[in-house]
């Protein structure tokens, strides 16, 4: 009978733990997609995330090129990832208001023409630099578990999404 309580007692608080977190999923205007997961601390939600711009870049993307690759060149551009840190609270019963800072890596890039590469090239990254940026957002709980929010990052611009709570 010990077991099935110790059991019963883990399961029950775990559930509990479990229902502590959360995930986002964002886009954004300037072609951003993003991820996170966030802990609610009750008094807090303290987010953790990356997101990813797609602006041209081929799926395969290399520092250096391999002596086979292709030579001719297509196109040149630019793409950030980015580390987020950040926190959100609810303010009312149905709203939330939250801020992040992010930590990130612009990439700038050639495109090269290579049909062993199932996009049809490849992205040299030619040079890189680190930037920082943060950004605010508001947030409307649709139920419990389910969130929107809106909101503007310095680097990202207009961004939106979704937050699923546990």
């Amino acid at each position: 009978m010990k077991y099935y309580i110790t059991i019963f007692i883990l399961i029950a608080t775990n559930i509990t733990l479990f229902s502590q977190f959360g995930a986002s999923i964002s886009g954004s205007t300037e072609k951003f997609g993003g991820i996170d997961v966030y802990y609610d601390a009750k008094i807090l939600r303290i987010h953790i995330g990356i997101s990813a711009q797609l602006n041209g870049q081929k799926r395969k993307v290399v520092s250096e090129r391999e002596a086979n690759y292709g030579l001719s060149r297509l196109n040149d551009g630019d793409f950030i990832s980015a580390f987020e840190i950040g926190v959100s609270k609810l303010i009312s019963e149905r709203f939330t208001i939250g801020g992040s800072i992010n930590i990130a890596t612009k990439k700038y890039f050639t495109n090269y023409r290579d049909e062993r590469f199932s996009d049809g090239g490849y992205s040299l990254i030619n040079r890189r630099e680190s930037i920082i940026g943060g950004g605010v957002n508001l947030g409307y709980l649709l139920s419990n578990k389910f969130e929107i929010f809106l909101g503007f990052n310095t680097i990202k611009k207009l961004e939106g999404g979704m937050r699923f709570n546990f």
